[in-house]
């Protein structure tokens, strides 16, 4: 019996597009004091998709699955989903297609263009790591929020900790996507609706203060940027968003995906 039968197993009952495994998940499908080889921490041919008298390979290709990505430093694999892999590989190639438009577009300075393309990209990323071929609202948030809200909060000095402050920015998945859907099926630039979330995602942090809000969606220069003041009674906060710089996030985010699908180099 060969011991990478639990992780064939594994594998057999993904249904999405692809499954993301790190070396130490890999192990724990192991049997106990029989993990994975030094080769295969060392060498990536180890991990290639060839059945010939190679029995992890045949765990994963007898289970509709095949290695698509080895990351050696990061110590992670990425299995694609062979019976789904058509359709995993046009969503590829649409976010391709958005992110190089992304890209002609900023290197013409239509940043608002841009951005309105690139509002788009959450979509598409969303449907291509949770499996699914439509994604609704509640994907397109917690992907932003996993992906790139995590990552992007503003410094903050140990004064302003000291004073409780909190995250600055509160531009989550919830209040993209708000963005997106007024600019989508409106055509609106009336942000009245995204102004009022976020005065209540600052209030619920300044419990107490009122929250006066100054919001530029459409802000000049490279760099999306915050200032606030403060007295006992009030929170004052402004948000200049460079429609530039949110739609380079957006698109190098897009293009960290696409690399690890080897779709693009790099």
């Amino acid at each position: 019996m060969s011991k990478y039968l639990n992780l064939g197993t594994f594998l057999s009952k993904n249904k999405k597009f692809s499954v993301e495994l790190t070396f130490e998940e890999i192990n724990k499908l192991l049997p106990q004091g029989n993990g994975l080889p030094d080769t295969a921490l060392t060498n990536t041919t180890w991990w290639a998709n060839n059945n010939d008298g190679h029995s992890q390979a045949n765990a994963w290709l007898e289970n509709h699955s095949k290695v698509v990505n080895i990351d050696l430093e990061e110590k992670k694999v990425i299995f694609v989903n062979t019976e789904r892999e058509p359709e995993l590989k046009d969503k590829l190639f649409a976010l391709k297609d958005m992110v190089d438009t992304i890209a002609d577009a900023i290197n013409k300075n239509a940043n608002k263009a841009a951005l309105f393309c690139a509002l788009a990209i959450p979509d598409i990323c969303c449907q291509i790591e949770y499996g699914k071929s439509r994604s609704s609202g509640k994907d397109y948030e917690k992907w932003y929020d996993e992906n790139i809200f995590e990552y992007e909060y503003p410094n903050r000095s140990e004064d302003e900790k000291s004073n409780g402050f909190r995250k600055m920015n509160q531009l989550d998945g919830q209040i993209i996507y708000l963005i997106r859907c007024k600019l989508f099926h409106e055509g609106s630039k009336n942000h009245a609706e995204v102004e009022k979330a976020l005065i209540e995602k600052y209030e619920a942090e300044k419990r107490g203060k009122k929250v006066t809000l100054s919001f530029n969606l459409h802000a000049e220069g490279d760099v999306t940027g915050y200032s606030w003041s403060w007295d006992n009674e009030n929170f004052n906060v402004s948000i200049y968003i460079s429609p530039k710089s949110m739609a380079e996030n957006l698109m190098w985010t897009a293009e960290g995906v696409l690399r690890d699908y080897k779709i693009i180099k790099g």
